[in-house]
């Protein structure tokens, strides 16, 4: 109560330049202030910190100050004197204000109140002041064109504090010059200041970066330097020290959970700093794996797909369209494009008129609306259902232990490949020769992509055909392509092959299920039993229940259990009564919207 009574009558009364621990003002406040001062002209500066601020004020001084009835003024007084317990033991206190209160941060602003007017009344110049003063709680900085004014306002600026109890502290006041080293008592002083986290500083810029000093005609002039805030070396220091002490006391924590206590710590040092040089800040916005141009798009874009009007979610496939289309001749440029749903992107490259252009001609788009695509089974009335395990031996095994061929299309054009590209490397770059035999090379590669594109359609309708709930591995396909394995893994493309497989279930009214794959190998479909064997190993041997199966085989069973455990349909691991639940083993279950695609 007292605090709102004593506020808004030394609000009124604050000077305009400060801005620590008040009602609408913020560090952002000043440093904008501090930029607006020095960004059209070399400064000197007076980087200041009063020493025990909150410590040391001197409780007669500060009461005489607060005009208020005596029944409020002894209560404060009280306040004041109430002392303090540290380690059970109670010290009185005969100066400062007590740290941490409520009251704490007015009553030290109501003490300090008056510095900034006492600089521009002792040091005015035909109507302007020849120096500034901007105050942030007990740290503040004096900015002047001339070195003696500032070395007066220090001066000044001592006496005035001492009969409020204060000082400055030495260790953290200086004198600086915002674009130049200045020799101070024989030591050479760097240019630039700290204050509240960031360091200001001026840097030499050539004359097609530097800016203007404001005014009309010949009173503009051109600039020889940039002002830059950015984050202080000793800020950087903290919140890196502060990164690792976290990443130190979470050695053995899951990475989910490390990067979930990160997070906030990271995302708040880069809010506060955001308004200073922070391009790289947003680089990837809010998530490491969305590419630079998504996230950008995204942001512009507040969320929304342009073409729809609904917000994106984590489960869409988004896409980048050029609203103009290229072959219309729209340029590929920001202004020119937008992030859009798959299904919206598909609808809208069907009607703008735009075509493209491969090897072996030109292709138009157009987007049929089919009424006799079926609903979704109901799960009751699921009558079959099969767990499939991809791999690079065979293609995919199914939990009925059949197996698909892998094909391998890639490698087996590769020497036709290889001899192609020997020989166009021989060709003179441009000639007729040199793009006919690219040509040929770009076909070769289009007639690999059909193919394999075709084998993935078969083996998806097939399966579709049969089965009404299929379990799918999901696999960090973009991890797995980093590995030695990364050939194979790219020319099985199962990327490729479980989107068609989804495209085929939705238009068959068939359920998809994604299942985590971590431990599926390695666990018995028999009895539900860890069964640890290396990656060599093919055949597994339980040697809890006797089952004996192939590696992939085991897998695939495990998958199906899983993704009918995932919908609710629980189902006996070994034959017995006792369901096995995916809650069970700890697997992730997947949302409700990830397992009815486009229901």
């Amino acid at each position: 109560m007292v605090k709102s009574a004593l506020e808004p009558q030394w609000e009124a009364r604050f000077e305009g330049t400060s801005y620590g621990f008040r009602p609408g003002r913020s560090a952002h406040d000043a440093m904008s202030r501090i930029f607006q001062s020095i960004n059209k002209s070399e400064y000197f500066i007076l980087d200041a910190d009063i020493s025990k601020c909150f410590d040391q004020i001197n409780h007669d001084y500060l009461l005489s100050k607060i005009d208020c009835p005596s029944t409020m003024k002894a209560q404060i007084r009280q306040w004041l004197k109430a002392g303090v317990m540290d380690n059970g033991i109670f010290n009185a206190t005969e100066a400062g204000t007590p740290q941490g209160g409520v009251i704490s941060p007015l009553l030290a602003n109501i003490a300090l109140d008056g510095m900034i007017r006492l600089i521009d009344l002792n040091f005015p110049k035909k109507g302007k002041v020849q120096a500034k003063v901007i105050r942030y709680a007990d740290d503040f900085v004096v900015i002047s064109p001339q070195l003696e004014i500032i070395q007066q306002c220090q001066i000044v600026i001592e006496e005035w504090l001492k009969p409020i109890g204060l000082e400055l502290k030495p260790a953290k006041t200086r004198l600086c010059h915002t674009l130049r080293e200045i020799e101070v008592n024989g030591e050479n002083i760097p240019p630039g200041f700290d204050f509240l986290g960031w360091n200001f500083r001026q840097y030499p810029v050539g004359k097609h970066h530097a800016g203007k000093s404001g005014g009309a005609g010949k009173s503009s002039k051109t600039l020889e330097f940039k002002t830059f805030i950015k984050p202080s070396k000793k800020a950087i220091k903290a919140h890196a020290d502060k990164v690792k002490e976290v990443i130190k006391t979470h050695k053995t924590a899951p990475q989910y959970a490390l990067i979930k206590r990160l997070n906030p710590v990271i995302r708040g040092w880069c809010n506060y700093h955001s308004k200073v040089v922070s391009n790289w800040s947003t680089r990837k916005g809010t998530s490491f794996d969305v590419p630079n141009k998504v996230a950008f798009l995204l942001k512009k874009q507040k969320g929304k797909c342009t073409f729809c009007g609904q917000y994106f979610t984590p489960e869409d496939i988004a896409e980048i369209d050029h609203i103009i289309p290229t072959s219309l001749g729209g340029k590929d440029e920001y202004k020119n494009l937008q992030l859009l749903h798959r299904h919206c992107h598909d609808i809208k490259t069907s009607t703008d008129g735009s075509y493209n252009s491969k090897e072996d001609g030109w292709y138009a788009s157009i987007v049929i609306e089919d009424a006799s695509v079926p609903s979704p089974l109901s799960l009751d009335t699921v009558k079959s259902a099969v767990g499939i395990d991809v791999g690079l031996k065979e293609f995919l095994v199914d939990s009925e232990g059949d197996a698909v061929p892998i094909q391998q299309y890639y490698r087996k054009a590769q020497s036709k490949l290889a001899r192609a590209q020997r020989e166009l490397s021989r060709k003179v770059k441009g000639s007729a020769n040199y793009q006919k035999l690219a040509h040929k090379i770009a076909c070769l590669h289009q007639f690999v992509a059909r193919v394999r594109k075709e084998f993935h359609y078969q083996v998806a309708h097939k399966l579709c055909e049969k089965y009404d709930l299929i379990g799918l591995e999901d696999i960090n396909i973009k991890g797995l392509a980093k590995t030695r394995l990364a050939k194979s893994i790219l020319d099985a493309a199962w990327g490729q092959f479980s989107q068609i497989l989804e495209a085929v279930a939705v238009k068959r009214g068939n359920w998809i299920v994604k299942v985590n794959p971590y431990g599926t190998s390695q666990r018995c479909s028999g009895c539900g039993k860890n069964v640890p064997k290396a990656l060599s190993v093919r055949t597994h041997e339980c040697p809890h229940c006797g089952t004996v199966l192939d590696r992939d085989h085991n897998a695939a069973i495990n998958i199906k259990n899983l993704a009918l455990n995932a919908v609710g349909l629980t189902v006996s691991a070994c034959g017995s009564k006792r369901g096995y639940s995916a809650c069970e083993a700890g697997i992730f279950i997947c949302e409700e919207k990830k397992l009815t695609l486009y229901r």
